[in-house]
């Protein structure tokens, strides 16, 4: 199979692009991950709140679902999309978390 002539992206270790006098590729930089101990706290944090979605009942799903249609998320360029149920478990229970205070399993507000 015959290799396009402008390839576009990343493969592998190496990324491609157009320039202005034709292809070029380099080596993918990888990005620092310094692992800090605040930094490892968050994502234990983050990992623990989703293992707890995965404990729930679907009723309890559902009630984050449907208060999350409530939700608005903050997107780019002024445009918003109702928040997913899941999405916004995480948002309020690592809220709590992080103040110390246990998890909710319903949202807030209906109870």
């Amino acid at each position: 199979m015959k290799e396009p002539y402008t390839k576009a992206g990343k493969r592998g270790n190496v990324v491609y692009q157009r320039a202005r006098y034709g292809q070029i590729s380099y080596p993918y930089p990888v990005p620092p991950n310094p692992r800090t101990a605040a930094q490892r706290a968050i994502r234990g944090v983050f990992g623990a709140v989703s293992a707890r979605w995965r404990t729930l009942t679907e009723a309890q799903r559902r009630l984050w679902c449907d208060a999350g249609k409530t939700r608005k998320t903050r997107r780019r360029l002024g445009q918003q999309w109702p928040m997913p149920g899941y999405n916004y478990y995480v948002q309020v229970n690592v809220a709590r978390a992080r103040r110390g205070l246990p998890p909710a399993d319903v949202p807030p507000g209906r109870l």
